[in-house]
């Protein structure tokens, strides 16, 4: 019974050790807040080990940003109360949970890469 009991303690805690690596997509990388309206944010990667998870995108204005994102868990990043300019360390993750804050209807045009982040500053 307690061969059991060990098996049972031992496989459970393997499992939960694996889905708390799955939620973090990267290490943490420094990143620079672009621009921001109504939960609709654009993210510029600042560490070159991750610029592959970001891309070069001109708006139809024709302003060029290079190694962006679109933020896709705009609810958690507000709490951040981040400004526009301003640089930050963050990773990817990658189960957000629910994103049903309140936001204003106004668009902002973004990447059309997206990814959900958490905020370490």
């Amino acid at each position: 019974m307690k061969i059991l009991f060990l098996v049972v303690a031992g496989i459970t805690a393997l499992s939960f050790s694996g889905c708390e690596k799955e939620k973090y997509l990267t290490e943490t990388f420094r990143a620079k807040y672009v621009a921001g309206m109504c939960g609709q944010n654009i993210i510029q990667i600042l560490d070159s080990t991750y610029f592959d998870k970001g891309i070069n995108w001109t708006n139809s204005s024709g302003q060029a940003f290079t190694n962006v994102f679109t933020v896709q868990n705009s609810c958690d990043f507000s709490k951040a109360n981040l400004s526009a300019g301003e640089e930050f360390t963050c990773r990817l993750i990658a189960d957000p949970g629910k994103n049903d804050c309140v936001v204003c209807m106004a668009y902002m045009e973004t990447p059309p890469k997206a990814w959900s982040i958490m905020v370490i500053k």
